[in-house]
């Protein structure tokens, strides 16, 4: 029967680039009876969308609102209106379309939920400066860390979703969504492949998303950083947690030898007190990681009842 392919093509100022894009993605793809386009336009101010032609589907942002929020509203457009499989290509030419092919292959097959292009992998040069080759490595290890599974390319836009994988996925930051994205999906043990693919330099303007390689790694930090927090709170909390304790329990027994020794805590006395301070502390760690494991409970119930919902907006 074949499936409906949703292509999404998140925009920001890419007039010079949206149409050479569109006219990549191919027209006919074997085991897909439909391909589907939708621009999700987040307040360009370039008039991004004059440049569309009728038969693409448009979604405006009247304002800019960041390339996590525009992801995540072509995402729940494309589940709204049937889609089976979507693919997510950047709007600045960097990507050949044509590549889809080989990025939806794994879904098809049912072989994968989720496949990310990698630049990084294969024998294919990614030309790019050293500083964000680096960067996504780095970023790359870190996010390896956190869901236990290991990535070579996490920043890449390129990616392929089943439904399934689709409604699972829920978007919270606004800045970007690849490292969540990721994050979220692994840790709701659905099955990420990495494909290699091709990528372009940039002919007009420059990334909206890494033209600060500093501001870009400090955000992306940050959200490893809560979503760690967020899925691991036992190790976030308790482990850290635990060092204190220990530190606490060291120190008590520094005292404890020396008033068996010498009947008298001096000159350690201030040791006391840094005992009991690395004591609280470990207490009060203990109590934020029980915190965060309930409320981690109460985020996977939530994300449920969003899946449950979304099953029921198919038109």
């Amino acid at each position: 029967m074949g499936s409906h392919v949703f292509v999404v093509i998140p925009a920001y100022n890419e007039r010079p680039t949206i149409l050479s894009v569109i006219n990549s993605v191919p027209k006919k793809i074997s085991g897909v009876k439909k391909i589907s386009i939708v621009v999700v336009d987040d307040g360009s101010t370039d008039n991004t969308y004059q440049a569309l032609s009728k038969n693409i589907y448009l979604v405006r942002h009247r304002s800019n609102r960041g390339l996590g929020r525009t992801f995540d509203r072509g995402l729940k457009y494309s589940i709204k209106h049937g889609a089976d499989i979507v693919v997510n290509i950047d709007g600045d030419g960097q990507f050949k379309g044509s590549e889809m092919i080989k990025l939806i292959a794994p879904i098809l097959s049912g072989r994968a939920d989720v496949a990310i292009g990698s630049r990084l992998k294969g024998e294919k040069k990614y030309h790019a400066a050293l500083v964000k080759k680096l960067g996504n490595m780095w970023l790359a290890r870190l996010v390896s860390t956190v869901t236990g599974r290991r990535f070579y390319d996490v920043t890449c836009g390129f990616r392929a979703y089943s439904r399934e994988a689709a409604m699972h996925l829920n978007i919270y930051d606004k800045f970007s969504y690849t490292l969540e994205s990721l994050v979220d999906l692994a840790h709701k043990d659905l099955k990420i492949v990495e494909i290699p693919v091709t990528v372009k330099m940039r002919k007009f303007g420059k990334s909206k998303i890494s033209s600060s390689v500093f501001f870009y790694t400090i955000k992306s930090i940050a959200i490893l950083i809560r979503d760690f927090r967020d899925y691991r709170p036992f190790h976030f909390f308790v482990l850290p947690g635990f060092f204190f304790f220990l530190l606490s329990c060291a120190g008590f027994i520094i005292l404890l030898v020396r008033f068996i020794k010498y009947q008298v805590l001096s000159p350690y006395r201030s040791l006391l007190s840094v005992s009991f301070a690395f004591l609280a502390a470990s207490l009060f760690l203990f109590g934020l990681g029980m915190i965060f494991d309930f409320l981690n409970k109460i985020k996977k119930n939530q994300d449920d009842i969003l899946y449950r919902l979304k099953e029921n907006e198919k038109q």
